[in-house]
């Protein structure tokens, strides 16, 4: 009879490799299910996305990266610009992002931004899918910790890449105090509530 590994392949299967191309996978097919509302299939914006270049941030990126953030009233406090990736057309910035550690194996996706002349056009979701994939190579696998705060009205762009609203409860203590200080700016300047979301395969 042919020895077990030679009949069987591989086994057992590599704990690393199969979560990986596993969760390559799903992140592939999600998307496909971008709704509308950053989604534009025109042959023009696909042409836009794919000349965008994602890298990750420097320190030269900080001045940039502060400004952008407070003219949209996100946390402007950048404690490590390598968490960003950075999407650029030639020398012009035009989008960021950033899925940052809060401590005791939790992380967050924060801080996306697009250039109000390149919003709607599927660049937005690709941060977002930049962001994953980095963090699927850096972890081997998307734990159960990845969460987000965002405003209600744009929690239908976040449900569409996987993520799903829960209660503050549910969240990491930091996250807890954060959505407490956020919840009065949102209300303030945005007249809208904060939503806590779970990233879910």
């Amino acid at each position: 009879p042919r020895p077990w590994h030679t009949a069987l392949g591989k086994w057992p299967p590599s704990p690393i490799k199969q979560p990986r191309r596993r969760l390559r996978q799903l992140l592939q097919q999600r998307s496909s299910w971008i709704p509308n509302n950053d989604k534009d299939n025109s042959d023009s914006n696909s042409k836009l996305v794919d000349r965008v270049h994602w890298r990750e941030g420097s320190a030269m990126d900080l001045p940039w990266l502060a400004s952008k953030l407070l003219a949209e009233k996100m946390n402007p406090v950048i404690t490590d610009p390598s968490r960003f990736m950075l999407g650029t057309i030639g020398s012009e910035r035009v989008a960021c992002g950033q899925i940052r550690s809060i401590g005791d194996g939790y992380f967050e996706l924060a801080s996306l931004y697009v250039e109000p002349s390149y919003r709607r056009k599927d660049i937005g979701s690709k941060a977002v899918h930049k962001l994953l994939e980095r963090h699927v190579r850096e972890t081997y696998g998307i734990e159960d910790g990845l969460f987000l705060l965002t405003l209600n009205k744009t929690t239908p762009f976040y449900e569409s890449m996987g993520f799903s609203e829960v209660a503050i409860a549910e969240a990491p203590p930091v996250m807890q105090a954060e959505f407490a200080i956020g919840t009065q700016v949102a209300s303030i300047f945005a007249n809208d509530r904060l939503v806590v979301m779970k990233y879910s395969l």
